[in-house]
């Protein structure tokens, strides 16, 4: 019993390799998770941007109003006027 209380004595990792250890794994798990999150981000983009071009293309006015009052998009009465400018 008493060889393996002095082999954990004598353990070859210390306090500040176990920390390395450590924080290595925590930023490989948030390098992991942000990933996803941001592949969430992109799906829900492209979804909305395919309602908003269904919505669109709409060929009834009201149909098309309504269709982007439930998206909760802005209509043509509150989407800002873009001029060109030379």
């Amino acid at each position: 019993m008493m060889q393996i209380e002095e082999k954990m004595a004598e353990s070859r990792w210390t306090v500040p390799e176990v920390s390395v250890v450590i924080v290595t794994m925590l930023v490989a798990f948030y390098a992991v998770v942000s990933a996803e999150a941001g592949e969430r981000r992109r799906q829900v983009s492209a979804s909305q941007a395919s309602e908003l071009k269904r919505c669109r293309a709409l060929t009834s006015w009201n149909a098309s109003w309504d269709c982007l009052k439930q998206l909760g998009a802005p209509t043509a009465t509150e989407e800002p006027i873009l001029l060109a400018s030379k």
